[in-house]
C-alpha cells in the first residue's frame, strides 16, 4: 500500500534531487499520523531508519529536513515501540542537529555557527540537547 510506496520513494532515488524524497517523507508523515497500524507497518518496513538516514545525508536540504523530522515525529508520538527504535538509531541527535541547522556555511558544517545556535550560553554547550534527549528517553521508559 501507501506505506510501502513511500519507503520506496525514500530509498530509490539515489541522485541528489531531494524533491521526491521530500514528497515521500511528507506522504509517510501523513499516513502514519495517529494510525497505530500504519506506524507499525512503517517501523517494520524500515521507515524510521530511512528517515534518520535522510536527516544525516542531507543536512543542508532544509525542506527535506523539515518533512523528515515531522514524519519521524508522527511515527513516535504515543508509540513506545517506534520511540525506542528512533532513540536507538540516534534520531534524537539528528532532529536536534536539524533544529540547529542554519544558513549553509562555507565550511560545509551544519548550523549558523552563532553562539546562540550552538548553545554556548553555558551548560553542556549542546543547546539543550542533553535535556531534550533525557526527556525522550524518560518518556520511552515511562511508557513501558
Amino acid at each position: 500500500g501507501g506505506v510501502e510506496a513511500g519507503v520506496a520513494g525514500l530509498r530509490r532515488h539515489v541522485d541528489n534531487d531531494t524533491t521526491v524524497r521530500e514528497h515521500a517523507a511528507a506522504a509517510l508523515g501523513h499516513l502514519v499520523r495517529r494510525c497505530r497500524h500504519n506506524q507499525a507497518l512503517a517501523r517494520k518496513g524500515g521507515v524510521i531508519e530511512a528517515l534518520i538516514t535522510l536527516l544525516r545525508q542531507y543536512p543542508d536540504a532544509a525542506s527535506l529536513q523539515s518533512k523528515a523530522s515531522i514524519a519521524l515525529q508522527n511515527l513516535v508520538v504515543d508509540n513506545q515501540s517506534n520511540t525506542k527504535v528512533a532513540v536507538a538509531m540516534g534520531g534524537i541527535e539528528e532532529v536536534i542537529s536539524a533544529l540547529h541547522q542554519g544558513p549553509s556555511r562555507q565550511d560545509g558544517r551544519r548550523g549558523s555557527g552563532s553562539p546562540t545556535a550552538r548553545g554556548s550560553s553555558g551548560g553542556s554547550g549542546n543547546g539543550g540537547g542533553d535535556s531534550m534527549r533525557e526527556k525522550f528517553q524518560a518518556k520511552g521508559r515511562d511508557a513501558g
